[in-house]
């Protein structure tokens, strides 16, 4: 099935041999991580977005979370001094993101709100 609609998402995921602690399907569980990641970029948080996929808002992050960066493996980081010119900290991510000026509680509020 190429892209599933909400209405199967929602069923591949409410099976009764699913669910409290017994594993959802691993196609249906990507297929809700896509539908998800589309209506976080349509503006939705991750709450309304769990509520329509009828799971929790914390299993759709920890779902994430084993996608992005599945607990067996690390990413390189490098701590550089920056410019004394620079006030605060600067964060470069995966896939070119760069994020300067902020300081701790800034960006552990931004990574918060993105996870």
């Amino acid at each position: 099935m190429s892209e599933w609609t909400i209405s199967e998402i929602r069923a591949a995921l409410t099976r009764g041999d699913v669910g409290l602690g017994r594993p959802y399907p691993e196609a249906a569980r990507a297929a809700a991580l896509a539908w998800a990641e589309r209506r976080q970029r349509e503006g939705l948080g991750w709450v309304p977005i769990a509520s329509e996929l009828g799971v929790s808002p914390t299993t759709l992050r920890k779902w994430r979370a084993q996608r992005v960066a599945p607990s067996s493996s690390f990413c390189p980081v490098e701590f550089v001094q920056p410019p004394s010119s620079l006030r605060g900290l600067v964060v470069h991510a995966p896939g070119g993101l760069r994020i300067e000026g902020l300081g701790v509680a800034e960006v552990a509020e931004l990574v918060r709100r993105l996870m």
